[in-house]
């Protein structure tokens, strides 16, 4: 096998366990009271989870910050704005994720809210 075709398969088994782990964790809701009354392996299970969403889909927060101009503001903002405030976002995500990774063995609450780059903010 050739190490190009490695990679790639490497890498499409991490894209599909990252969406499979942010699957179960999107579906799971819980309330910061909640967070106190997780067992140990839920709560770092979930920042984990949570942590290699967003390190691999943090980049989604570029167009949904496009969109959120869009909403609030105008056509021009979106299109001159959006992108800084999305590019912004999407950094933010990225090393929230990053940390959280790294210190998943000590659950916590989210750092960036909404928890996962494809939830609603409302």
């Amino acid at each position: 096998m050739s190490r190009h075709l490695i990679h790639k398969s490497f890498f499409a088994a991490l894209v599909v366990f990252t969406v499979a782990a942010g699957s179960v964790c999107a579906m799971t809701e819980n309330s910061p009271s909640d967070i106190a009354r997780e067992d140990y392996g839920s709560g770092a299970g979930k920042k984990l989870g949570r942590g290699l969403s967003n390190v691999a889909f943090g980049w989604l927060d570029l167009p949904k910050g496009v969109e959120s101009v869009a909403s609030e503001q105008n056509f021009l903002a979106a299109i001159t704005w959006g992108p800084i405030h999305g590019a912004g976002q999407a950094v933010k995500r990225t090393l929230a994720g990053v940390y959280e990774v790294a210190t998943f063995p000590f659950p916590s609450e989210p750092i960036v809210k909404p928890e996962f780059v494809l939830e609603s903010d409302r």
